[in-house]
């Protein structure tokens, strides 16, 4: 039977009531200090750390690829130095959404679905299969983008194949966990809808791949229209986002309760994509696909009124601001991912609200509101878990730990700078100077986060090898 309570139990144990002066934490922080010194072996109870090969990938997809790409086009665009050809935004939008925020949510998948339906935490038959087909994937679409003639369309056709195989082993996976836990809560299935967004995303592009090499015509050519990123964005890595913040809130955020809102997030958002699915069948441009896309963007954005509600992510936060009283900088990165939200809200509604009277607004608004969500939110949130997850996960301290403060400023100005991008609207050109650094600033904040998370998962790895 599925409750519509989303409970308010978290990934890691949560202190009692009477532990909350700290006692718990300062003997798991004594502990983890111990083992790291060498005073106490490692604990049998660790993890094995099956996220890791995943996070890894990720790591260099964001930092090596998409992120720098990302940064460059938008620097020549706004600053201006001449736009790069389409294809390689298109890369940086692929690789970000399916490389980086698709492959982690797939390492991290394992032990948070796992330790939500109270399992003991093996890794799955299919893992490794799954993070093959992935690297297989992602390698086949680089060197698609840097080829040319009959051998890039095999490349880009071979890619998605990959790549859809890899999402729907793991969207199968998920369910079947899901399916298996009792009892289920409705933020469960925002996780195995999520999943299933990924894989039909995938499918979708790789079948219009198919049908563009059949026909003669360069796959490179085929651009993918609105619904395709819905799918993956939305509906894949904001369906997970918001399914796991409704599990985990309290890591984040002291006395949370969790309300009976699951429901109308899953409907709200899954709602938006299908509406945005719905809208291909006419041309972009005609009124009944410009009005079917704002009445899916007033979905979207009323999944994340009803998801930032229910997790209290808005309301005021006493000092006593984490439940296992560690470090203040995730929940200030996890109220920084949702400020974005509401600011993408306000964004959302407006553009559609101008749509909807017949004036759709200029491209800047939706812009600055689709990177509210993807840099300041979906960025924000993957910080706050990273930093608090792995250092669970690996049974050692967090490393470099000052890398958490240059992440956060770095990430806020970024996503202050993108969103100004609307003042050349209606102020002055200039604004879109300032815009331009702004991928270089995501870019610096994604660095920090990376570093410290990857030499925690060094220092986790030399703990288990002691």
């Amino acid at each position: 039977m599925i409750s519509k309570e989303s409970p308010t139990t978290t990934p890691v144990d949560t202190p009692k009531a009477e532990e909350a002066s700290g006692g718990r934490c300062t003997t798991r922080r004594a502990a983890r200090e111990a083992r790291e010194q060498g005073i106490a072996p490692p604990s049998a109870s660790l993890e094995t750390p099956i996220y890791r090969p995943f996070a890894l990938v990720a790591l260099v997809v964001t930092l090596g690829l998409a992120t720098p790409i990302g940064a460059i086009a938008l620097y020549r665009l706004f600053a201006p130095a001449g736009p790069v050809p389409m294809i390689w935004p298109r890369l940086h939008a692929h690789l970000q959404i399916f490389g980086f925020a698709g492959v982690l949510i797939m390492g991290v998948a394992h032990h948070l679905i796992l330790r939500f339906g109270h399992r003991p935490i093996r890794r799955p038959a299919s893992a490794p299969w799954i993070l093959a087909l992935a690297i297989l994937g992602l390698g086949a679409r680089v060197a698609a983008t840097m080829a040319g003639g009959a051998t890039a369309s095999g490349l880009w056709i071979a890619s998605g194949l990959a790549e859809t195989l890899a999402f729907g082993v793991f969207a199968a996976w998920v369910t079947a966990r899901v399916r298996a836990t009792e009892p289920r809560f409705t933020s469960d299935w925002l996780m195995v809808t999520g999943a299933w967004w990924f894989a039909v995303a995938l499918a979708v592009e790789t079948m219009a791949l198919a049908a563009a090499a059949a026909a003669g015509a360069d796959p490179a050519a085929v651009t993918p229209g609105p619904g395709l990123y819905a799918m993956g964005l939305y509906g894949g890595v904001f369906g997970w986002v918001l399914g796991v913040a409704k599990r985990a809130v309290p890591m984040f955020l002291s006395g949370r309760k969790v309300g009976r809102l699951g429901g109308a997030v899953l409907t709200g958002l899954n709602g938006g994509v299908f509406l945005a699915l719905l809208a291909e069948i006419w041309p972009p441009a005609s009124r009944h696909a410009q009005t079917l896309h704002a009445l899916g963007d007033l979905a979207v954005a009323i999944a994340f009124v009803v998801g930032a509600v229910a997790v209290g992510a808005w309301q005021r936060q006493p000092r006593r601001a984490i439940s296992l009283l560690m470090d203040r900088t995730e929940t200030r990165f996890f109220r920084l991912a949702f400020a974005c939200a509401g600011l993408a809200v306000v964004g959302l509604s407006v553009g559609a609200a101008l749509t909807l009277a017949g004036a759709p607004p200029h491209g800047l608004l939706a812009d600055a509101t689709r990177h509210l969500l993807s840099v300041g939110f979906l960025i924000g949130m993957i910080c706050a878990m990273g930093f608090r997850f792995v250092p669970v996960i690996e049974g050692v301290r967090i490393a470099v730990p000052r890398a958490r403060v240059v992440a956060f400023w770095a990430l806020a100005l970024a996503v202050l700078l993108r969103t100004a991008e609307m003042g050349a609207d209606y102020l002055h050109g200039g604004f879109l100077r300032a815009a331009a650094l702004s991928g270089f600033l995501a870019w610096v904040a994604l660095l920090a986060w990376g570093l410290a998370v990857g030499l925690t998962m060094i220092r986790g790895a030399a703990l288990r090898r002691r």
